[in-house]
């Protein structure tokens, strides 16, 4: 079992603070389990510092062993938000926990739990307490999910004990399949089902080849006026591999997986584009670079053929009952 109180998740999202609220008294670790998951919690900060599957024989943290999952991190001008000192961290029963921090008339709320469809969920909600609106960006906020992508530990090690870390911030469409290096399954997955990711950080680390870094995503811009609150959840499964993963995903009401034949292309080139998701695509909206292009619409899919008519980054999106991908 891992020392969540001593460790370290980068020179901003240290666990050394001292707690004065309602988890001062609560043990350093909190438990979420059943039969197939091992979540833990620190007390000190609120922040997840193990993700296992309980049936693996051998323990595999999806964790880095130095880092903390769910930290919140903001920026505005000079004035740096840090949310890793909550006023209390709460354990309902063995299988959810809500922690709540304050700080600069914000509120951050964070519920987990292990639902009857055996996902562990997560559920970020950020409050604006005061009476000026606050403004957040991509380039500024960061919430922190540090898998564990490495190679420090060598080969064998590795094998059986880390992952690699694929990451989608694809707005509302956003994901992770994080793959287990041998190959052998049970493989982790996460698939966003509220708000929007815009893209993905790395905090600290990475400067080696053999460490990804203390990774963290970036959400949308968003705007809180007073009493307002901004939600980011997502699910987290277990599943066998690439096609399990995309079958599970595609379960999500209103995911759209978008992609292009081709990634690269010459100018004249056409494109080929599709999308499918487990909803309704017919009225969905398909954009280059900002400018609506005509598809062919097909109930639960769409796809494109567009001629590359200049050099240099494309960027497609698609807009589907509101959301972004």
């Amino acid at each position: 079992m891992p020392d969540c109180g001593s460790q370290s998740c980068g020179s901003f999202f240290r666990a050394d603070n001292t707690n004065t609220g309602e988890s001062a008294n609560l043990p350093a670790i909190l438990a979420l389990t059943n039969q197939s998951w091992r979540v833990l919690i620190s007390s000190s900060n609120g922040a997840v510092c193990e993700i296992n599957n309980a049936s693996y024989a051998s323990e595999m943290n999806r964790i880095h062993a130095q880092r903390f999952w769910g930290l919140l991190k903001s920026k505005e001008g000079t004035n740096e938000l840090v949310f890793n000192n909550p006023i209390s961290v709460k354990l309902k029963d063995a299988r959810t926990c809500e922690s709540l921090c304050e700080t600069d008339n914000l509120e951050f709320t964070v519920s987990r739990g292990i639902d009857s469809q055996d996902h562990f969920t997560e559920t970020y909600t950020l409050e604006n307490t005061g009476a000026l609106p606050r403004l957040f960006s991509p380039a500024s906020t960061f919430l922190t999910v540090p898998f564990n992508d490495s190679c420090e530990t060598g080969a064998p090690n590795c094998l059986t004990q880390n992952c690699n870390a694929h990451l989608w911030a694809g707005g509302g469409s956003s994901w992770v399949n994080a793959v287990r290096m041998g190959g052998m399954a049970p493989h982790l997955g996460l698939v966003l089902t509220a708000g929007s990711l815009d893209g993905y950080s790395i905090l600290e680390g990475g400067a080696s080849s053999n460490d990804r870094g203390n990774l963290a995503f970036n959400p949308s811009s968003f705007e809180l006026k007073p009493g307002e609150t901004y939600v980011i959840s997502w699910e987290l499964f277990w599943h066998d591999g690439w096609p399990d993963f995309w079958s599970k995903v595609m379960r999500q009401p209103n995911f759209v997986r978008l992609q292009a034949a081709h990634y690269t292309a010459v100018q004249e080139q056409q494109i080929q584009i599709s999308a499918d998701s487990g909803s309704s695509l017919e009225n969905a909206v398909l954009r280059l670079n900002g400018r609506e292009v005509a598809v062919t619409h097909d109930g639960k899919r769409l796809s494109a053929s567009i001629k590359t008519d200049q050099p240099g980054e494309q960027t497609f999106e698609l807009e589907n009952e509101g959301q972004i991908s």
